[in-house]
């Protein structure tokens, strides 16, 4: 293995990484760390410590990446060795752009823009790296191939990352003693069989291209179900286009024939049974074919780099038609899904803050807003608006994928909330049937809500009681009950 390639002494790693220092941590695993170091000649690395070099793949690793040079795969400049522990340590170079994983993540939660043509562009190097290794003798399985295994560098170039599972064959397939890989993205045929082909790692590669469009993890944990239990995404989806468009990551701003091209190869990809699936070599050839026709167009929509906070401050048309406690519906954390709420304050650089129904704030573009059902004016509508059907029906997803870009777990979609206008009818049949019910004695009022008694055990965090004489209530029930009319009439007015 020395023959191989380059050695690093302990004490070389320890200068690099401060000792190790928690400072220089960028990540860890269940068989060891990885840090960010700087050589004695300013060279930038990560360094991946192995605990348990067995078990994490280094020989393995080792044998796969000092035979493989390719741009779309990490270089690996060495190695070293911990006498007092026996622990192996990786020396990477450094990619400073993070994983696409990390990217979408940022992405979604509108702190660093990951475009269509990024994840596209990221998609394409992936697939060049991928074929290298397919196509060389002895070829390569990588064995784990996801979205956080694409790294990509300040350039923007992505690579392959993490060979730990990597085995060299010269066969077109090869059976593992041990079958490995991440759930959602490990193909299910190769789980079954323990035999790896190609075939099975253009599953996985097909699944990370639904995750660059929908921005959802391939498999989210089964919220209140036993240990080991997931949703699958390529369960929701069923091979059908019209759910991606659904789902797009809209932070994205993928093009809607991009968007269907991307999707329409990523179901190629998992097609049953795997021998029906395109190789990596006819990946490559698609996807540089799409790119290629993104840059004979110009530089569409999907493509634009800018911070996603704008730079220049709110025109005067969209400050007055979003002043605050105007009724708006916005996509929640830039989601497929939109949501009615209401603007409580204003930003500096074009930023309102909304609280959605449910009590739920964040702060979202005025060009990203568009005016609720009922309201007096028309807002500016926003440019990437994918769902079909009228604005306040918002596509039907299950809960489960409905998942929390920052750390992949679902979150239940709230109910469509009611417009103006339906809830002064409810509140005038409630009104109504709670004076038949009560006659001269009581009424039941909720806070922000009316509710009637049998609710009252329900709702008694919420609920205060009123009691009056039966002349003062009907007098009160009259003077509401005119009030009410008189809005439902301005409502059917003003729509």
């Amino acid at each position: 293995m020395e023959l191989l390639m380059s050695g690093y002494s302990e004490e070389d790693l320890r200068c690099a990484t401060q000792g190790f220092d928690k400072s220089c941590l960028l990540g860890a695993g269940s068989f060891g760390q990885v840090y960010k170091g700087t050589m004695k000649d300013g060279t930038e690395v990560a360094i991946k410590v192995l605990q348990v070099p067995e078990e994490g793949g280094f020989e393995d690793e080792v044998r796969v990446l000092s035979r493989f040079r390719h741009p779309n795969l990490v270089i690996l400049m060495g190695f070293a060795r911990h006498a007092a522990t026996g622990w192996r340590s990786l020396i990477y170079e450094f990619c400073a752009g993070g994983d696409a994983a990390q990217r979408i993540s940022r992405s979604r939660h509108r702190k660093e823009l990951f475009g269509g043509r990024e994840r596209l562009s990221a998609a394409l190097d992936a697939a060049c790296g991928l074929s290298h290794l397919h196509n060389m003798t002895p070829r390569a399985f990588h064995r784990d191939i996801k979205s956080q295994n694409i790294l990509l560098d300040k350039n923007g170039t992505a690579k392959m990352a993490d060979f730990g599972l990597a085995c060299l064959s010269s066969a077109s397939q090869h059976k593992v003693h041990r079958v490995g890989g991440t759930v959602g993205y490990a193909c299910p045929e190769y789980l079954r069989t323990g035999l790896i082909t190609e075939g099975a790692e253009v599953y996985s590669f097909g699944m990370v291209l639904l995750e660059l469009l929908t921005g959802v993890p391939p498999a989210i944990c089964r919220p209140g179900g036993k240990s080991g239990e997931y949703n699958y995404l390529v369960d929701w989806l069923q091979g059908s286009s019209e759910k991606v468009q659904q789902m797009l990551d809209q932070t994205a701003s993928f093009a809607p024939r991009t968007a269907e091209a991307m999707s329409e190869l990523a179901f190629r990809c998992t097609r049953l049974p795997s021998t029906e699936r395109p190789l990596f070599k006819q990946l490559v050839e698609e996807l540089r074919n799409l790119l290629s026709t993104l840059a004979e167009v110009g530089r569409p929509t999907e493509v634009v780099s800018t911070p996603v906070v704008a730079a220049s401050p709110p025109s005067s048309e969209l400050t007055q038609a979003f002043a605050k406690g105007t009724a708006v519906e916005a996509p929640f954390r830039g989601g497929p899904l939109w949501f009615q709420g209401w603007v409580v304050n204003h930003k500096q650089n074009g930023i309102a803050v909304v609280r959605y129904n449910d009590g739920q704030e964040e702060d979202v573009p005025f060009t990203s807003l568009r005016g609720a059902p009922g309201t007096s004016f028309v807002a500016p509508t926003p440019t990437p608006v994918t769902e079909k059907g009228p604005p306040s029906s918002p596509p039907s997803l299950p809960p489960t994928l409905i998942a929390d870009a920052g750390n992949g777990l679902p979150r239940t979609v709230d109910p469509e909330p009611r417009t103006q206008a339906t809830w002064c009818l409810q509140l005038l049949k409630t009104l109504r049937g709670t004076f038949r019910e009560d006659g001269n004695s009581t009424s039941l009022f909720c806070s922000g809500r009316v509710t009637s008694k049998r609710n009252m055990e329900a709702d008694s965090g919420l609920l205060s009681r009123v009691t009056c004489p039966g002349w003062c209530f009907r007098i009160l029930s009259c003077t509401v009950c005119f009030l009410v009319g008189w809005v439902i009439c301005s409502c059917e007015l003003w729509a």
